[in-house]
């Protein structure tokens, strides 16, 4: 038996025909498009409505532990799992959003702090024209990076880059005073 790719497709499901037909096998056939090396397999997450299709319109879709088996039983090593749960991507999006929030907060106290002195405003000013010039730059040229390296390699390119902000945090923690912007 030779090892294949899968996808597996991951959603809540729906009891409803048309929306299943406009949205959920919408999306289904988007990612058979988007990967036709992979064996595509479909997973429900909600019981109920697995059941329930089962019932009225003799369709049987398989939980996600049952295509997960399935898949392995059939030679699939290598899969790729994607969730369309709206609410599992929003929580994803959110918490990156929040880390964010305080990666940027930091880097303004930072700027606040480093700024102090004489010419406080027009160094302000030239710290935040450096810091989105440092958003900007990775900005431009993310895509082609990640289509040059692929997604694996290029995650682990970010990995690496994120010990140099590591390295910047222990050292400018060192250099801050501990008191600052307390009152």
């Amino acid at each position: 038996m030779t090892l294949q790719k899968g996808l597996l497709a991951v959603s809540f499901g729906t009891s409803y025909p048309e929306t299943r037909r406009r949205t959920i096998e919408a999306i289904e056939n988007k990612l058979r498009a988007a990967f036709p090396d992979r064996r595509f397999c479909r997973a429900w997450t909600s019981g109920m409505l697995r059941r329930k299709l089962e019932r009225t319109e003799n369709v049987r879709i398989p939980s996600v532990e049952e295509a997960l088996e399935q898949m392995a039983t059939e030679g699939v090593a290598d899969v790729l799992v994607q969730p369309t749960h709206l609410l599992a991507i929003s929580i994803a999006v959110a918490i990156e959003q929040f880390g964010y929030g305080f990666g940027f907060t930091a880097y303004m106290l930072y700027m606040m702090y480093f700024s102090e002195g004489e010419f406080k405003t027009a160094h302000y000013a030239i710290c935040t024209a450096f810091m989105a010039l440092s958003m900007m730059i990775p900005g431009m040229f993310a895509g082609y990076i990640q289509e040059s390296l692929g997604y694996v390699n290029f995650f682990w390119m970010v990995m690496v880059c994120c010990i140099a902000t590591v390295v910047v945090t222990v050292l400018a923690r060192r250099r801050v005073d501990p008191e600052y912007g307390r009152k």
